[in-house]
């Protein structure tokens, strides 16, 4: 194709033209030659450090190929570089927990909570992870926080008395 070989060319000549290496990422994504495009990704995310389709593209391709810890590499990179970008730090527990690193899934997600205090669905997130790693008290501050800002939030209150009830029978069979 003549636009793509006149953009490669382009690319060529001034290898930092980030609006020319954007060009053709697009077209690359549209020819499905995912291989060049994950290349130019990785390459646009240094280039355009908010191009966000690029860590996306990224995302997605290593999560295809199931490239995890490939994935939590990368976006621990990317959190070094931009650590209030809450997405990376999403898509690293994304890839802990394809990996079944739940103490890692429960880290990012409480770095996640602090970055985003009074997200409800990222208190749920997290409320779950501590309920599955065993951290029974911790999900129910977790829900008691929920109800406070939402106090008829149903899924919360349903999770913490089903919580309690569970705590209070196994503190008496202790």
């Amino acid at each position: 194709d003549k636009a793509q070989e006149q953009m490669e060319e382009l690319a060529r000549l001034d290898p930092n033209d980030s609006d020319v290496k954007q060009y053709l990422f697009e077209i690359y994504q549209r020819k499905n030659k995912v291989k060049e495009a994950y290349r130019l990704a990785k390459e646009l995310t240094r280039l355009l450090p908010d191009f966000e389709p690029a860590y996306d593209f990224i995302f997605n391709y290593l999560d295809q190929q199931g490239y995890y810890q490939d994935l939590a590499n990368q976006a621990t990179q990317w959190i070094k570089a931009r650590p209030k970008v809450i997405r990376f730090r999403e898509y690293r527990a994304y890839a802990h927990l394809k990996q079944n690193k739940l103490d890692l899934v429960l880290q990012d997600y409480e770095a996640i909570f602090k970055l985003k205090p009074k997200d409800i669905s990222i208190m749920l997130k997290l409320a779950k992870l501590y309920e599955g790693v065993g951290k029974i008290e911790a999900a129910i501050k977790i829900y008691d926080r929920i109800l406070k800002i939402e106090p008829n939030h149903e899924q919360a209150a349903q999770a913490r008395l089903r919580l309690s009830l569970e705590l209070l029978k196994a503190k008496k069979h202790m």
